[in-house]
């Protein structure tokens, strides 16, 4: 009985060590969530589109809408929806344009900081345009 409550008291002060201050076995670290409001720049060529989005993050699956105001003839639609996955602190999520008549679909996969966002993107605007680039976001 001894050398089993010695074995069992071994046994969670490994999983204390390593992962001090988290609960239940074997955790990992804790991802940031995407989950809320979010802030962001786009950078493509000489624009500096900015867009806002709302997110609601369940376990991996990524779902929300996003409103990014059109600037100088490039848009990816006044709105859309925001649709994709995350892993760990990586997330891929596509940007869906709902705006009458623009067709705007953007692939986005970049890093979530917690509080920060950094992003390449790569799709095509409402004019049919291919775009590409890189952005950050923030909550607000």
């Amino acid at each position: 009985m001894r050398i089993h409550f010695a074995a069992l008291l071994l046994v969670m002060a490994v999983i204390g060590c390593k992962n001090p201050g988290k609960s239940g076995l074997f955790n990992g670290p804790i991802s940031p969530t995407l989950s809320g409001a979010w802030d962001g720049t786009f950078q493509m060529g000489g624009s500096t589109p900015t867009m806002s989005m709302a997110i609601t993050q369940s376990n991996i699956n990524i779902r929300g809408d996003y409103f990014a105001p059109a600037l100088s003839g490039v848009t990816i639609g006044n709105e859309g929806t925001v649709t994709g996955l995350t892993t760990g602190q990586s997330f891929n999520i596509t940007l869906t344009a709902t705006t009458p008549g623009c067709v705007s679909k953007i692939d986005v996969n970049g890093y979530n900081a917690g509080d920060e966002l950094a992003f390449n993107f790569s799709g095509v605007d409402c004019s049919c345009t291919t775009v590409s680039g890189q952005g950050y976001g923030q909550r607000p």
